[in-house]
């Protein structure tokens, strides 16, 4: 394996950590936004929002991968 091609492949995979760690964020803040709606209504409070939020971050990562990798490669190349 080549110096460049490791170059490269280091390049895109900082790039593409970089744009999902970004997406994440987003997602998840909107997530929690959006959850403070319903804070308030019985026993749901902002702690469950926050935990409710984070809780899905699996489940957001899964979806926005694919595209977090292909903007990481164009952003990497």
């Amino acid at each position: 394996m080549s110096i460049l091609n490791r170059y490269i492949g280091s390049a895109i995979l900082q790039s593409t950590g970089l744009v999902t760690i970004v997406l994440l964020s987003l997602f998840t803040f909107f997530t929690f936004a959006d959850e403070l709606n319903d804070t308030g209504k019985g026993n749901y409070q902002v702690l469950d929002a926050l935990q409710y939020s984070i809780a899905s971050l699996p489940r957001t990562f899964y979806q926005i991968f694919p595209s977090a990798a292909l903007l990481g490669a164009m952003l990497g190349l």
